[in-house]
């Protein structure tokens, strides 16, 4: 309950009475204080003193969302001068997510700055007996935690964001973006291929910090060797779009064969990585745009296993015809096939999508080998197919008749993909593609590419828009 108030009370000068303890009030201060003239003889109390501190959260809020609500041409100037501030720096090589870092430590120094500076005058003020001015001091603390909580969480991710982009960040005119932006057409795709930019210009940054921490670890290679360890690794820096061709590329320079398949992208389901298409001479991958069910193997349902002899007999129906349908394979092979894709299974995306590539490249080189003892009256091809196959074959060494080389050629002929499951796990052309993907496995080089990957997606960054919201909703609360 509040004590009445002296008639003598209303007549006080509030100026005077405030200057005595802080000469910077203004008046409209004053006004707010005299709401608790009330009670300036009583001290103030935990509950009261966190009532008061909670209404101060409370009236900061309405107060930013009422000047929002209230000042619609103003919001809108703010957001729209935060919005093109931001949306600049990607063209000269900044991050919007470190502007939005500056922005953050900006305002929340400042936040801070004046919750201490209200702070201590609380402190002053309870100790002095003016508990009215301690009651206001009290509350403009809980207007401050406003302004504090849109900007301090953040500090910690600002400041390392900032210091990676002074470190291995670079200003400089971004021409590869705006040469995009002149080749798109409608305001969305400019808008979607400036976020892109924007996230990808990010991703490098944090790449390039995961992998000097993890270079870090190893303490035995010498400073040549690391230097090589991260002139490999820094070449997989790219969006995860690009990746395959930086595998083709590497491919084509281990191999000495110039010539490249096309890459093309759509939507598979999620148990298909990619396909290696023999008529056009392209690898078509899986970009998981959008998730469709693992699809169905095969028309065939296992009904029974034996193991006889390390050799798998394995007994599968028809699901549509009711037949009944015997196949054997090693058990030997079964485990590599399923231990390959258990560690698989345990890598990251972009390393997985890293094998998927390999695993497709190698089809291709096989239909290239098959082409240049049968011909092209193997298998039709188009116009495009039949001139990368030409490329290849020009750089791919002779094989004699009779060679093993040439035995292993006319396997890859004969191997057909039937229906059962064991039959395309023991095909010829599926094994030699899943060796390259073992060899790669086995490269301790490739286990410490996937960890910079690991690290690199753990640095997560704010999207383009989150930056812009929060970076309008701070100036907006600090100017309430």
């Amino acid at each position: 309950m509040i004590n009445p108030i002296n008639p003598q009370d209303l007549n006080i000068n509030t100026r005077n009475t405030l200057n005595t303890n802080n000469t910077s009030q203004t008046c409209k201060h004053n006004s707010y204080e005299t709401n608790f003239l009330g009670v300036r003889n009583k001290k103030i109390g935990f509950r009261e003193g966190t009532n008061i501190f909670l209404n101060g959260i409370v009236k900061q809020g309405k107060e930013t969302i009422h000047a929002i609500i209230s000042h619609p041409i103003k919001t809108l100037a703010i957001i729209g001068g935060t919005t093109l501030g931001l949306m600049a720096l990607p063209f000269i090589g900044i991050p919007t997510a470190v502007g939005g870092g500056i922005l953050a430590l900006g305002f929340g120094g400042y936040a801070i700055g004046k919750g201490v500076y209200h702070a201590i005058q609380f402190a002053n003020n309870n100790k002095r007996g003016s508990y009215h001015i301690a009651r206001r001091n009290l509350e403009k603390i809980g207007e401050d935690t406003i302004d504090i909580a849109l900007s301090v969480p953040f500090a910690p991710k600002a400041i390392s964001r900032v210091s990676n982009f002074a470190k291995y960040g670079k200003i400089a005119y971004n021409k590869a973006l705006v040469d995009t932006l002149k080749a798109e057409k409608s305001v969305n795709n400019k808008f979607s291929a400036l976020r892109n930019f924007d996230k990808n210009m990010s991703r490098s940054i944090n790449y390039q910090s995961a992998v000097d921490k993890e270079l870090l670890k190893y303490k035995d290679l010498t400073k040549t060797e690391k230097a090589a360890l991260k002139e490999e690794i820094l070449t997989y820096n790219v969006p995860k779009r690009d990746l395959p061709k930086v595998v083709l590329e590497k491919w084509a320079q281990q191999r000495g064969i110039s010539a490249k398949p096309d890459i093309l992208y759509t939507t598979f389901p999620q148990n298909i990585g990619g396909y290696a298409i023999l008529k056009d001479c392209s690898i078509i991958l899986n970009d998981y745009k959008t998730k469709i069910p693992n699809n169905i193997f095969s028309n065939y349902q296992q009904i029974g296993t034996k193991l006889i002899n390390n050799e798998y007999e394995i007994t599968y129906k028809n699901v549509r015809t009711g037949d009944i349908v015997k196949d054997t394979i090693s058990k030997d092979m079964i485990d590599r096939y399923n231990s390959l894709y258990a560690q698989e299974a345990k890598l990251t995306p972009e390393a997985r999508q890293i094998l998927v590539t390999l695993h497709e490249r190698e089809h291709i080189h096989q239909y290239a080998q098959i082409i240049s003892q049968k011909g092209f009256s193997w298998q039709p091809t188009t116009d495009r197919g039949k001139f990368l196959y030409q490329e290849m074959i020009k750089d791919m060494p002779k094989v004699q008749p009779g060679s093993v080389e040439a035995q292993q050629i006319e396997a890859l002929v004969e191997a057909k993909n039937s229906a059962t499951p064991v039959a395309y796990i023991k095909n010829a052309r599926e094994v030699g593609a899943r060796e390259a993907e073992w060899e790669m496995l086995n490269n301790p080089d490739f286990k410490k590419l996937d960890n910079v990957f690991a690290k690199t997606n753990k640095m997560k960054t704010p999207a383009l828009h989150e930056t812009i919201i929060l970076n309008a909703l701070r100036p907006e609360s600090a100017a309430s």
